[in-house]
């Protein structure tokens, strides 16, 4: 065990599972005194983990990591360029998102580059880890009768610190982990779907089956199409056992945030994201190189909810940097997996083409980690094959 990837446990604990923890607590009646404590510990690791970003581009960095640097390095400048001759305060939604865009990123480029589930001492913590919040979600299900028993308790007004997505987050991300170094990928991708379900997080369930999706075809690629056809027959049979005996749950289900991705265009999120990407566009169209920044905070219509908002705030240079990133690290990860099928590549492809699918359609690049442990990752694992296969 490396100093690296025991710091990088330690964050990974801190964001993912004590966010669980403390979010549920808060809800409990705990003091709220962290406040936003998933941005106050991005914030609290970054210094020492921008370092060692920069540290590592003189030792053994990837030409990724260089792209990288160029966009982080642009979305800062550009935010205190804004911030000082813009008329705007530094304190403005549209800069200390900027800011949170640089700390997040980097902190899960960290993530990605050094966290490792390979020894038995984290194994067993993380196992802990995922039996706690199963059991959460089961003994709070039982107590209140209801299957989304957990959504409800997030959607309290009363809980301050409560957010349904930062704990899909926090489910997807351990799920993403603990697949890395596990070998039962399959039964435990179902069971992540399962949790990411009761949550409610429509994003993050949509990128776990995607993972799963994808991992299905590139190792089972005969076989893959006829699984998830079974899946997909289990939960019809299902679904129609629940609506002929416990027809209460079968209307919770069917009544769900999750049950409005069958029938998309009902969605009132889905008709705003419309919205907002035709007023994105807008602004691409009037202002094509620099964009408009902070637009969707000054001006109203709301921000592109996919990739096309570096393009609308930031400018082109950062909407064509962020392309080239998703877009490399894709094909080239698509590539080795398909070439070499161990287990880390092919994980690691499923990871990088779900993340570059949700980025050009759902998600944007704003208080986003999923695109700093997209590099990260990748370029992890592509230095530890570099070390086995010439052709790198």
């Amino acid at each position: 065990m490396t100093i690296h990837n025991q710091f990088s446990f330690a964050i990974y604990s801190v964001l993912f599972f004590g966010f669980f923890v403390y979010t549920f607590a808060v809800l409990k009646g705990f003091p709220n005194f962290l406040g936003g404590m998933f941005s106050l510990s991005i914030i609290l690791f970054f210094p020492f983990v921008f370092l060692k970003y920069l540290i590592s581009l003189k030792k053994e960095s990837h030409a990724i990591e260089w792209i990288y640097l160029l966009l982080i390095c642009y979305v800062f400048i550009y935010s205190l360029f804004a911030a000082l001759f813009f008329n705007i305060s530094l304190y403005d939604p549209p800069v200390t998102k900027g800011i949170l865009f640089i700390c997040y990123s980097s902190v899960g480029w960290y993530l990605g580059r050094y966290l490792k589930l390979e020894h038995k001492i984290y194994r067993n913590i993380n196992l802990i880890f995922i039996v706690s919040m199963i059991g959460f979600f089961f003994v709070t299900i039982a107590i209140e009768g209801n299957p989304f028993a957990v959504l409800f308790l997030l959607l309290d007004e009363s809980g301050i610190a409560a957010n349904y997505q930062g704990i899909g987050r926090s489910i997807f991300y351990i799920g993403v982990f603990t697949l890395l170094f596990s070998k039962k990928k399959i039964l435990l991708s179902l069971l992540f779907i399962l949790l990411i379900f009761l949550v409610g997080s429509r994003t993050h369930l949509i990128g776990f089956v995607s993972i799963l999706t994808i991992y299905l075809l590139i190792t089972y690629p005969r076989s893959a199409l006829i699984s998830i056809g079974f899946i997909t027959l289990f939960f019809s049979i299902i679904l129609s056992i629940m609506n002929v005996y416990f027809p209460e749950t079968y209307d919770n289900v069917v009544n769900s945030r999750v049950a409005e991705l069958v029938n998309i265009t009902s969605s009132a999120s889905f008709n705003s994201r419309i919205e907002t990407f035709i007023s994105g566009w807008e602004v691409i169209k009037n202002y094509p190189l620099l964009g408009s920044f902070g637009h969707y905070f000054y001006q109203g219509g709301g921000y592109p909810h996919n990739f096309l908002y570096a393009w609308s705030n930031w400018g082109l240079i950062p909407f064509i940097t962020i392309l080239i990133l998703l877009m490399t690290t894709s094909f080239q990860s698509l590539f080795k997996s398909l070439n070499y099928k161990e287990q880390k590549n092919v994980m690691l492809a499923s990871y990088v083409v779900t993340v570059a699918f949700l980025h050009f359609f759902v998600v944007a690049p704003i208080e986003d980690i999923s695109l700093g442990i997209l590099i990260g990752l990748f370029v992890g694992i592509i230095n530890e094959k570099h070390k086995n296969h010439s052709y790198m």
